[in-house]
Formats: C-alpha cells, sequence, structure tokens
C-alpha cells in the first residue's frame, strides 16, 4: 500500500501512482515471475490501449484532474468524454516512466526500484509522499529532469501515442492500430452492448456520424431501415453500405426515427503490441532487463 500525506494539497491528484502503477506492476511482476507469458502480458496491455484510444476524455482531462474528480464520482464513468481512468493512465504511464528509467540507467533499475526507495524511505518512517516527493526519487534514481513528462502527460492532455510507440520500440514491440472489424464501429462511430435481439448504445466517437445525426447514449436499437435487428446489426449494417441507414430506437419509451449517412473514413480503430519480426540486439538486451 503506498503512503499518503493528507496534509499534502495534491494528494487528491495522485490517481494515477497508487491506481496507475499499482496495475501497471501488478501484471508486471506476474511477467517477471513467468506466470505471464509475453504474450499474455500483451494482452493485457492491449486492453488498456484499447480503453485509453476509446476514450474521448483523454482529450479534455488529465490523468491529475481524472483522480480528483475520483474523489467527487467515485470509481464510475461519471460525465462522458470528461475524464479517463486513473487505473488506465496511470498504467500506460507508468510503464512509458519505467521504460525510461531503465534505459537511463542502462537497464540497472526500473520503476520498481522507485518504489523501493518510496517503501524504505516514507513507508517505514511513517511518512507520506507529495506529487514533488515522486518526482524526487525518479530523478534520484535515473537522473532525468521529468518536469516536462509531468507538465504534458500527467497535468496535461498531449497525446500518449509518441511516448507509447517510443517505449514499445525500444523493447522491440509495436502499436499497431487498424479499422475495428464492427462497421458500427468504424464507419459509424459508436460502440454497443447486445441486449438479447437488439443494441444499447454505450459509447459515440465525438464529431462522428453517429453523434452528428442525434443518436445518444442509452438509445436501444431496434430497426435498421425498417428491419428489425434480431440480433444482426452489423449484418444490417454491411447490407445498407453506402446507403443512408434510418435506426429505429426506443428512447425514454418512445421510438425515435434517426437518418445516419455513410461518410469516407474510419472511427474506432483497434490497438494491439506485438514483438517485432527482427528486434535488433539493443532492443533484445533491454526486452531481457524490462522482463527480468
Amino acid at each position: 500500500m503506498f503512503p499518503y500525506d493528507f496534509k499534502k494539497e495534491n494528494y487528491s491528484e495522485l490517481g494515477y501512482i497508487y491506481e496507475g502503477v499499482t496495475t501497471y506492476m501488478g501484471d508486471l511482476f506476474l511477467l517477471k515471475s513467468k506466470v505471464f507469458s509475453l504474450e499474455n502480458y500483451l494482452l493485457e496491455m492491449n486492453a488498456q490501449l484499447q480503453k485509453h484510444f476509446d476514450n474521448p476524455g483523454r482529450f479534455n482531462y488529465s490523468v491529475a484532474q481524472s483522480s480528483f474528480d475520483t474523489w467527487l464520482d467515485g470509481y464510475v464513468p461519471g460525465v462522458p468524454g470528461r475524464k479517463v481512468s486513473i487505473y488506465t493512465e496511470g498504467c500506460l504511464l507508468a510503464f512509458v516512466m519505467d521504460v525510461k528509467i531503465l534505459e537511463a540507467t542502462q537497464f540497472k533499475f526500473g520503476l520498481d526500484e522507485v518504489m523501493r526507495v518510496l517503501y524504505f524511505d516514507y513507508t517505514l518512517k511513517g511518512k507520506g509522499i507529495s506529487e514533488a516527493d515522486y518526482k524526487k526519487v525518479l530523478t534520484q534514481i535515473s537522473s532525468l529532469s521529468w518536469d516536462d513528462f509531468f507538465d504534458q502527460y500527467i497535468h496535461g492532455t498531449n497525446s500518449y501515442e509518441t511516448i507509447l510507440t517510443e517505449a514499445f520500440d525500444t523493447l522491440g514491440l509495436e502499436l499497431i492500430h487498424q479499422p475495428n472489424k464492427l462497421p458500427s464501429a468504424s464507419k459509424l462511430g459508436f460502440k454497443y452492448l447486445q441486449n438479447q435481439e437488439n443494441c444499447i448504445v454505450k459509447t459515440m466517437y465525438p464529431g462522428g456520424p453517429a453523434e452528428l445525426a442525434g443518436l445518444q447514449l442509452e438509445d436501444e436499437i431496434i430497426a435498421v431501415n425498417d428491419f428489425l435487428l434480431k440480433g444482426e446489426l452489423e449484418q444490417w449494417l454491411i447490407q445498407f453500405e453506402h446507403e443512408i441507414k434510418k435506426f429505429t430506437v426506443i428512447r425514454m419509451g418512445k421510438l425515435v426515427a434517426i437518418q445516419i449517412p455513410e461518410v469516407q473514413r474510419n472511427f474506432y480503430n483497434d490497438y494491439s503490441v506485438k514483438a517485432v519480426a527482427k528486434p535488433d540486439k539493443n532492443q533484445l538486451v533491454a526486452l531481457r532487463a524490462w522482463m527480468k
């Protein structure tokens, strides 16, 4: 358990540490102990990546701000598109930080050494930590300045894609993205849960066709172009590809008709990580050090 200092002003913004770092370390230790194979680990990483890139809140709210919101509305999604997950964002940032520390120390130390110092120098002495303490130990271990990183990614909303790609490349891994296989997500920009024969809208891509046409979260789609779904939404979307689609939805007990045009671009992508075909010597050394 991480030590906290309730007297520090930014205590409520440390969710990226006490939830994010523990999420990352939990999976990493399963890999280090060989409970997980690399393939098993990457499946967990893929899930975190997908949650990150699917959430439009990453454009609006930093992980530090979202940590504060967790104290306001609990561990629930809250207002759509407002915040990000302290588990997911914190996990991804912890991964990047781990790789940066490994590189800076010629693969002698990683983020686990930072946690070890915090435990011995703070927890065992009955002291809590602040963000300044965390940065101090990060610098102590890595000899790097973390000011820009914290400004841009922890307190800012800069895209993670570049730093993730660089960290994966260091380890001989490759970040891949391709259009979602489902027409509802890739072409119309919404995702849903199946409810017997119908579909309940759960997320929408900002500015995508579904959102612009007036589809709303929790709408229950029951028909496409007057054909009942019967559990086959994707098949009907393929059938009416390149045509305007009229959705019939149930919204708060009422039937509502919504027309959604087809557009020539993709929206939701699927994200995954895989090992490069021919890693170089440096990548092999880095991967072994990270997994050790």
